[in-house]
C-alpha cells in the first residue's frame, strides 16, 4: 500500500506537479486550500454572498468537482452556495449528496459546439441568465489554468476575439464571475470528481465532442503539467484588449471594439434559462 504524503493513509492520486501521494481527503482539502487562494482577494466568499456553481458542458468533471468541494467551501462563511444542474446534463453519484443545494434547470439553445471557446461562452452565458434571475451575486465558473492556457491559444487560432472569459474575475451587471480554478490544474480536478463518484451523461440530441485545434491535440497529449503563460501574462493581454475596446457586451461583459453585442453572443443568441419543477 502506497501511503498518503500528507496523513499516511491510503493514497489514490500521485500529483506530479508536487510529487505528493495523496488519499481523497487530502486531495480535496489540496484543492480546497489552492480554490480559497483565489476566492479571498475577491471577497466572494465573505457573509451575505449568494453564489451559483453551474454544472457545465464544457470541463463537467471540473464542474462537479467544484460541487463536491463546495460541501466543506463555505465553512466559516455566511455565503449562500446554490448549484445549478441543467437539463442536458444527467448527473449519476455513488454517493450522497443531501447537503448540496441543488437545483435543475432547462436551458435553450442545447449545446451543440466542437469550438471550446463558444462552449465556455454557452456556459458562462446561461449561468449569467440564471443568477440574475435567482439573484446571486457570485458565479464560480470551473476554468482550470490548463484550460485557461489552452483557451489562450484556441481564441486567435479560432480568430475569435473572446479574451474576456480568461479574466480571474469579471463583473457583468452585479454579478461576478470568477475562474474558480484558476490556480488548479485540470488532471486532478477532474480525478477528484472521479474519486468522489461522480459521472455523468450528455443528454442533448447533438453528442458532437468538444475538438483543440491539432497544434492543441498534440500539446494536450504531453500532459496537464504543459503550461504556456500565467495568469498576469493573460492579465495583460487583456489590459490591452480592454484598451482598444469601445465598450462591454451588454449580455456577458465581454470586451467589444463596436457594437454593444460581442461576436460569441450573436452566434449563440442568447441563452434563456428556466427553473424545473424540482423532485
Amino acid at each position: 500500500m502506497i501511503e498518503c504524503s500528507l496523513c499516511g493513509g491510503r493514497a489514490v492520486y500521485y500529483r506530479s506537479s508536487s510529487g505528493h501521494f495523496l488519499c481523497t481527503s487530502c486531495l480535496g482539502r489540496v484543492l480546497e486550500r489552492a480554490i480559497r487562494r483565489t476566492l479571498s482577494p475577491l471577497g466572494a466568499l465573505k457573509p451575505g454572498s449568494r453564489i451559483l456553481i453551474p454544472v457545465t458542458y464544457y470541463n463537467t468533471l471540473a464542474s462537479l468537482a467544484l460541487l463536491g468541494i463546495s460541501l466543506f467551501m463555505k465553512r466559516g462563511y455566511g455565503s449562500v452556495i446554490q448549484v445549478a444542474i441543467p437539463d442536458f446534463i444527467e448527473l449519476k453519484y455513488s454517493g450522497k449528496l443531501g447537503r448540496v443545494n441543488a437545483l435543475r434547470v432547462s436551458v435553450d439553445p442545447k449545446p451543440c459546439y466542437e469550438d471550446p471557446v463558444l462552449a465556455v461562452h454557452y456556459d458562462r452565458l446561461w449561468s449569467l441568465r440564471l443568477a440574475s434571475l435567482l439573484g446571486y451575486n457570485v458565479i464560480l465558473m470551473p476554468l482550470t489554468r490548463t484550460d485557461l492556457t489552452l483557451l489562450a491559444l484556441e481564441i486567435p487560432l479560432r480568430g475569435h476575439e473572446a479574451w474576456g472569459m480568461l479574466s480571474l474575475a469579471t463583473s457583468v451587471n452585479g454579478v461576478m464571475v470568477v475562474n474558480a480554478l484558476a490556480d488548479v490544474e485540470a488532471e486532478p480536478i477532474a480525478s477528484y470528481a472521479t474519486l468522489l463518484g461522480f459521472d455523468f451523461e450528455t443528454t442533448t440530441e447533438c453528442r458532437v465532442k468538444l475538438r483543440a485545434s491539432h497544434i492543441l491535440g498534440e500539446l494536450r497529449g504531453l500532459g496537464p503539467e504543459v503550461e504556456f503563460s500565467s495568469r498576469r501574462t493573460l492579465e495583460l493581454i487583456l489590459n490591452t484588449i480592454k484598451m482598444r475596446s469601445k465598450g462591454r457586451c451588454v449580455y456577458c461583459g465581454e470586451p467589444v471594439a463596436s457594437g454593444d453585442v460581442c461576436e460569441l453572443c450573436n452566434i449563440i443568441k442568447t441563452s434563456t434559462v428556466k427553473i424545473l419543477p424540482q423532485p
